[in-house]
């Protein structure tokens, strides 16, 4: 298939003709697409400004394929090309509010420091009252949630994050952007999933795909993702394996490796249930080595039926290393006793000690179950 951008360079067409492709194969979910257009628009482009915000964009795109190495290069060059432009008027006022916008979704899913996020929102703050949009309040409030999300480490979230997130959809609602309403619904499901509140995230999730149906779109890798997550937390077996298979599918047609990976975790889940160990393991061992790389807050979801794919092998000791990655400095927290039970494995697997390993490690699977983990 030929570039869009490329039959638009050879037909002549502009700057903003290219942004309007990137814009359509971007609602689309054909996110090289989009930045294919988006480089063309950066051939053409002698401004620094729209240059800059084409970085960005480029940026964003990255973030939403969740291929976010390549996001961090792109949002450094957009902030780097704002410096070199006049600072006092609304144009670069909203360019910048863009940018930094971009660049704490960048820090957040890059896993970098928590204060480095909550410098970048205060830098936006101020920068708000002076040049912001209603759009861009919106996406400030969303990293706001990302924001307490990480604060949190996706566990136990307090009521506050509910109802941040159910004023961030209202405010969508009222700007009426079919895209923006999704991706609030979706916002609202995950919280209640970091509440331990299965029922109504599903319903959050299927509301996301009565607006937007079930094909091309952005959000659909994400939303099958989690309506797997909430029902394999709920132990509905057959509706976690219907969802996560269609998570996989748009996954791969997206090029999103991140929610591949993470489809291949739930259906090693499911491969577990049916007592399918080998396969489990198989798809557990992909998921984990993509997972891994980027250090993925939800590493647990490979981790737990790989582990108890292991031990149904006997191979206890195998199970060392993949438990020590439940306990990277930005994941996500698991139930207290769970942890517990998974430290003092790793301990004994330290110390070589199988037998008393193996009784941590079935201690954990044993609490996964009963919480909906495993």
């Amino acid at each position: 298939m030929i570039a869009p951008s490329l039959i638009a360079n050879e037909a002549g067409i502009g700057v903003e003709a290219l942004f309007s492709l990137a814009k359509t194969a971007t609602e689309q979910g054909a996110f090289e697409e989009a930045r294919s257009s988006l480089v063309s628009i950066l051939e053409l482009s002698d401004d620094n400004l729209q240059k800059a915000g084409t970085h960005t964009l480029i940026a964003k795109s990255y973030i939403q394929q969740k291929d976010w190495n390549p996001s961090l290069a792109c949002i450094e060059r957009a902030e780097e090309l704002l410096k070199q432009c006049q600072q006092d008027n609304e144009v670069w006022g909203g360019a910048m509010i863009d940018m930094l916008l971009v660049k704490a979704n960048v820090l957040y899913f890059n896993g970098l420091s928590q204060p480095l996020l909550d410098e970048c929102l205060d830098q936006l703050n101020p920068l708000m009252a002076d040049f912001g949009s209603s759009q861009q309040r919106l996406l400030f409030y969303m990293n706001i949630y990302l924001s307490m999300l990480r604060r949190h480490h996706w566990y136990n979230l307090p009521l506050e994050a509910i109802t941040h997130s159910l004023h961030t959809m209202e405010l969508a609602k009222k700007l009426n952007n079919a895209s923006d309403i999704v991706h609030c619904y979706a916002q609202v499901g995950m919280v209640h999933i970091f509440r331990n509140e299965y029922k109504e995230a599903i319903s959050f999730f299927k509301s996301c795909l009565d607006i937007t149906g079930e094909k091309a779109n952005q959000w659909l890798p994400l939303v099958f993702n989690y309506l797997a997550v909430s029902y394999r937390m709920t132990g509905k077996v057959n509706e976690c394996e219907r969802w996560a298979r269609k998570s996989l599918e748009s996954s791969i047609e997206q090029k999103n490796i991140i929610y591949e990976a993470m489809s291949k975790a739930n259906l090693a889940y499911i491969c577990i249930k049916r007592g399918d160990y080998a396969g489990a393991v198989s798809l557990g061992e992909y998921s984990y080595q993509t997972l891994t790389q980027v250090r993925h807050n939800f590493i647990w979801l490979t981790v737990m039926p790989l582990i108890a794919g292991l031990i149904q092998q006997n191979k206890i000791m195998e199970c060392g290393p993949y438990v020590c990655t439940l306990f990277y400095p930005i994941r996500k927290r698991l139930p207290e006793p769970m942890e517990n039970s998974l430290r003092q494995g790793v301990q004994y697997w330290w110390q070589g000690r199988k037998d008393e390993m193996v009784v941590c490690l079935n201690d954990a699977l044993f609490y996964a179950e009963l919480t909906g983990h495993l």
